[in-house]
């Protein structure tokens, strides 16, 4: 936004003595009344204009400066808000990062333990078939070395029965 100088043209006094008055017409033509102290009126109708020339230009000049001073100021307020923006984005990603990779953690923490107990599950289960496994076995053991008894009976009491 281009700053516009206000209403500068008031009363000024010059160095060289005596005062000058510009006042703004409705056609926006400067005019000047100045008081006649010097010999020649048009010298200082001319050093008069000079002066006046020199101060809109000094107030413009301030008023461009002023301008580009706060659109530099706007332009670093800008580029820090950016930089605070870009940084909070970073941080933000950081938090995002940390948040999944601790997810990840306690997920594969869940899933350890999930296996380990599926494991000691299996490792009940295998011991309990094999201590049905040893029953059965010692059963049938038991059941052979009667039928061995009874087969060893029967050839004692039916020796023709089993010839070879």
């Amino acid at each position: 936004m281009v700053h516009q100088p206000p209403e500068f043209f008031d009363e000024v006094d010059y160095e060289y003595g005596g005062s000058c008055r510009v006042v703004r017409l409705e056609d926006d033509v400067p005019t000047m009344v100045a008081d006649y102290g010097m010999d020649s009126w048009s010298s200082r109708v001319k050093k008069v204009a000079g002066d006046i020339h020199r101060s809109i230009w000094r107030k413009a000049n301030r008023w461009r400066e002023l301008a580009a001073r706060r659109t530099r100021e706007l332009c670093q307020s800008r580029a820090e808000t950016d930089r605070m923006r870009v940084e909070r984005d970073e941080f933000e990603r950081g938090l995002a990062e940390e948040r999944r990779r601790r997810q990840e953690a306690e997920q594969q923490q869940v899933e350890a333990e999930r296996q380990q107990v599926e494991a000691e599950r299996r490792g009940v289960e295998l011991e309990r078939e094999q201590t049905e496994y040893q029953r059965r076995q010692t059963d049938y053991d038991r059941q052979r070395a009667e039928y061995e008894r009874q087969l060893a009976d029967w050839r004692r009491m039916y020796p023709d029965q089993f010839m070879p």
